[in-house]
């Protein structure tokens, strides 16, 4: 039995296809990557969102800082 820990930072779009990877770590320390999809479905939304939003806003910050 597998038991989430957190999401890492990691994330990337599927190849032929507009859906998104999520990496994500479990409590053995193994990482794996899961569908934004299959998340959503175990009850992960809230915390997808999150993840995004966290994601959004680094880039921005790099984005101000380079120019």
């Amino acid at each position: 039995k597998m038991v989430f820990k957190r999401f890492t930072e990691g994330r990337r779009k599927v190849a032929k296809s507009k859906d998104q990877e999520y990496e994500i770590e479990w409590m053995s320390g193994y990482k794996s990557w899961v569908t934004s999809v299959k998340l959503t479905a175990l009850g992960f939304g809230k915390l997808l969102k999150q993840v995004d939003e966290k994601t959004r806003s680094k880039t921005s910050v790099n984005e101000l800082l380079r120019d």
